[in-house]
């Protein structure tokens, strides 16, 4: 893996704004042919040809998962001023999506397990 710490925080910075900003392109939106009930997911995203594409929440996640815990000790006299904290505070944003926008039925789906 990468032990450079200014590319670390700039990849863990980069793949939270990412998350940030593709996820609500990943709505995808359908209704039932008998009935009109709609149901969003929020992870996937449909085109016209009927292909599905997910989210790669699970690649995002195994690609950063290794770095965790953070294990940084800055050199004395470090000029960039990288800190453990900041390195881990990065990390946690992805492995955390945090900042990513999700309606209440994605969630609400997601604690009980459903599809």
């Amino acid at each position: 893996g990468e032990t450079d710490p200014r590319r670390l925080l700039q990849l863990f910075h980069l793949l939270n704004q990412m998350q940030q900003v593709l996820l609500p392109f990943f709505a995808s939106t359908t209704t039932n042919g008998s009935s009109s009930e709609t149901t969003t997911n929020q992870t996937m995203m449909d085109f016209d040809a009927g292909e599905v594409v997910m989210f790669p929440h699970v690649d995002i996640f195994d690609a950063v998962a290794p770095y965790y815990p953070v294990q940084f000790t800055p050199p004395k006299n470090d000029p960039h001023g990288i800190t453990r904290e900041l390195l881990q505070e990065a990390l946690m944003s992805v492995l955390c999506e945090q900042g990513a926008v999700y309606n209440s039925h994605f969630l609400r789906n997601t604690r009980h397990g459903a599809n």
